[in-house]
């Protein structure tokens, strides 16, 4: 070659040229040509970062069908097809298809860079508002940023990478290892990705191998979607006459609707009504009415005629005749007020069927039923519910023993058992209790708690099976007092966080323990025996904490009684700082709460207070129903520290009663409890309140009872109710001391405290910003 020829030939490089040879002759091993620095060929990082981008893109389709957004599905359909072009241009050397994903990529980067900006923007308003949950919100927002800013340098070099290998691809002469005839075959191509060496020689092996693991990877990528894509649904089902109906339904937080899904057996009918209740009653009820191929939202008068809404929100996706399904959808909050707002906590759905156009519910061709649920709740918090504990395990079960359910309405049946040998020997953590109750029986067992007992002195207690009641109920079940788990009708199983077990046997458990059984038999029948009690799910390997459970809400006393004829009589109990001062240092982790109330109870929550100002709820329900009192686990736990306050608001409804409703244990009387469950264990059993009975003695006279021989509950029927007499006791209830019950696991007292528990100054606790509500004035309801 001559001079000039070599002058011809040298250039400068481009400005984003790969692999420069001076001569524009091709170097396959050319340091451009290694990436990640120098530790691999770009012949294999493009393999590495296809099949990763393939795997990625699924994943993302994965959640955006989960999350019901069809925004994101079609972004994710864009990332899958790059990422298929990718593929191909990789494994067959197509360097033109490597574009589209190098431009899908560039756009994603860009976008990127955009949300930073524009989060970025959003911080100074945050850092003016200098309080705690603006904090909060300045960390997490600074953490997103991070993330993403991490994703886009990340997602800068795998562009780089890509490009690179574009180059290489580009670059490499067509006849570099097969001839130009066979470059132009794409099953050629294909074919050489098996191939074993640089021989042409084909390894059946390989081949075998290398599809294996294309199956493989198929394989895993199905089953990620699957668990990405299936959401555990949840149901209710009901017998409408002689047709049995179900429904399915799914919530999707990010665009705030539900979808349900209506099966039936049999298609002799006209229209089907799935509807939502506030607290359980017909009337002043939302529905969705399917008719065939039609959908009608409307509302349920006191006379129990329906009616049309003037905005209809229930939409209809679909409707299968053949198969018998129908799929419609409603947003959580429509700001309808003859809609329904959907919120956490109970859900009172109504389910009826009608044979021909009717327009009320209580015409003779209607069947009709009311069921619970909960359309909305943490998925996580349901999958923890529903885990099944790593460990191995044994089950015990305690309970009832052909119990003879006595003819009267309220009955609290007690039964005393000895654990056995194996549980005595070495301490045990239990990881899981659920009721057991008979079947037939659903409807009478109200509520159960399981104690176990302290040795009362002489180490012995006697097995008992009888009425709680019963003269013959051993004095030493009075030791039994500290509770390890309770239930409720419509509650379903307590299963604990693997870092905590709730401690049973061992040689420092007495072993005994006692279920407590409140029989509701309003049909007052003597013929139900009752085997019921609980399933206890328990471990030889301990873990890291023992867990324990806390009541907190009222004492039960007929102090904390509500007038006749109210639409919402609310009253708090307080579990007070004197109290938590005694939880220890770093504080207790709430992961479960059940809320307790009977028949006029229809809002139930505790708020949680730290130096006075509110941080946030334990739990919440705004739509109670004693027919259905579920337990509430918490995917993140609450921490409670030494010092904080708990207030415990129970709203009463009493409209129906002539007469006072005492606090108490009977059915027609009330209770106000949240039963907290945690860990780690401590000394502190109960933190309830009532008003303090000099206080309110003072208020009796104040209303002109003079007779102090009379009791609490005798007091309050000598008075005449009035609204301005009811709005003076609902004052006193609010601002008035306290007595406190601040309870070890023996029922007794902490001693020590300046007042013995007694005229205790309310708590003085502000909600402000915290408190998140909807509001009703610019967003009504049926429920407000």
């Amino acid at each position: 070659m001559s001079p000039d020829s070599l002058v011809a030939h040298f250039r400068e490089p481009g400005c984003l040229e790969i692999g420069y040879t001076c001569d524009d002759t091709f170097d396959k091993g050319h340091a451009d040509y290694e990436v990640c620095c120098g530790c691999c060929h770009t012949q294999n990082s493009g393999k590495v970062v296809a099949i990763v981008s393939l795997l990625l893109s699924f994943v993302a389709l994965g959640w955006a069908v989960y999350f019901k957004s069809t925004f994101l599905t079609a972004v994710a359909g864009v990332y899958i097809v790059s990422a298929l072009s990718l593929i191909i241009a990789v494994f067959l050397e197509r360097h033109a298809l490597i574009l589209p994903y190098i431009g899908v990529s560039i756009l994603r980067e860009l976008f990127e860079v955009y949300l930073i900006i524009k989060m970025s923007t959003g911080l100074t308003h945050i850092i003016e508002v200098k309080d705690y949950l603006s904090g909060l919100m300045l960390l997490m927002l600074l953490f997103v940023m991070l993330l993403i800013a991490i994703h886009a340098s990340i997602s800068l070099w795998i562009i780089w990478t890509i490009y690179i290998h574009y180059c290489y691809l580009r670059d490499r002469p067509l006849n570099f290892s097969w001839s130009g005839e066979q470059k132009k075959s794409l099953g050629y191509r294909f074919v050489e990705h098996f191939r074993r060496s640089d021989s042409d020689t084909l390894s059946v092996r390989s081949i075998h191998w290398e599809m294996s693991s294309l199956a493989l990877r198929l394989l895993v990528l199905t089953a990620a979607s699957a668990v990405l894509v299936v959401a555990g649904p949840y149901n209710i089902s009901a017998e409408l006459g002689d047709i049995e109906v179900s429904v399915n339904w799914n919530a999707d937080w990010s665009s705030q609707e539900v979808e349900f899904s209506v099966q039936w057996s049999k298609t002799d009918f006209h229209w089907i009504l799935v509807g939502f209740s506030d607290h359980g009653f017909w009337p002043n009820s939302d529905f969705c009415l399917i008719e065939r191929y039609n959908i009608i939202d409307g509302w349920i008068d006191q006379n129990l005629k329906m009616h049309r809404d003037i905005s209809q929100d229930c939409q209809l996706i679909s409707v299968d005749i053949e198969n018998r399904i129908v799929i419609f959808k409603r947003k959580f909050v429509t700001c309808d007020s003859k809609d329904y707002a959907i919120e956490l906590g109970t859900t009172q759905l109504i389910l009826a069927k009608g044979i021909k156009k009717e327009t009320h519910l209580n015409e003779p061709t209607v069947d009709k039923q009311i069921a619970y649920g909960q359309v909305l709740q943490n998925d996580e918090s349901v999958k923890m519910m529903e885990a099944e504990p790593p460990e191995k395990t044994d089950v015990v079960n305690i309970g009832a023993i052909d119990a003879h359910v006595p003819p009267v309405v309220t009955t609290y049946w007690c039964a005393i058992e000895k654990l056995d040998e194996a549980l005595r020997r070495a301490k045990h953590h239990v990881v899981k209790i659920e009721a057991n109750v008979s079947p037939g029986n659903e409807h009478i067992v109200h509520h159960m708690e399981i104690f176990h007992c302290a040795d009362p002195g002489n180490g012995y207690i006697p097995i008992f099976n009888g009425n709680c009641n019963d003269p013959n109920k051993p004095k030493e079940s009075k030791s039994c007092s500290k509770v390890l788990a309770a239930w409720a009708m419509g509650a379903g199983p307590i299963t604990y966080p693997l870092q905590a077990g709730m401690p049973f046997g061992g040689e420092n458990f007495f072993p005994y323990v006692m279920v407590e059984i409140h029989y509701n038999n309003e049909a007052k029948r003597s013929d139900y025996v009752d085997n019921s009690g609980f399933k206890i799910t328990y471990s030889d390997q301990l873990r890291q904490f023992d867990a324990g459970i806390m009541e907190v809400g009222l004492i039960y006393s007929d102090a904390n009684s509500i007038p006749a004829g109210q639409g919402a009589f609310p009253i708090s109990g307080h579990c007070v700082a004197d109290c938590t001062a005694k939880f220890p240092f770093d504080g207790i982790f709430v992961f479960a709460s059940q809320l307790h109330a009977h028949l006029t109870g229809r809002k139930l929550w505790t708020s949680h207070f730290r130096n006075g100002v509110k941080i946030g709820e334990i739990n919440r329900d705004n739509h109670f129903s004693p027919h259905w009192q579920h337990i509430q686990h918490f995917h993140k736990q609450k921490r409670i520290l030494p010092g904080d306050t708990l207030m415990t608001t129970c709203v009463f409804e009493t409209r129906n009663r002539s007469s006072f409703t005492w606090g108490g244990y009977g059915i027609e009387d009330e209770m106000c409890v949240n039963y907290i469950h945690y860990y780690p264990a401590m000394d502190v059993e109960v933190c309830k309140s009532a008003i303090d009975n000099s206080t309110l003695h003072n208020f009796f006279r104040f209303m002109g009872v003079q007779d102090y021989r009379l009791s609490i509950s005798e007091k309050y029927k000598q008075i005449d109710w009035t609204p301005q007499a009811v709005d003076k006791l609902a004052e006193l209830y609010s601002v008035s001391p306290l007595n406190m019950d601040c309870l070890d696991h023996t029922g007794a007292r902490f001693p020590g405290h300046p007042t013995n528990w007694t005229r205790i100054p309310q708590p003085k606790t502000f909600a402000g910003m915290f408190d998140k509500v909807r509001a009703n004035m610019e967003c009504p309801s049926l429920n407000d």
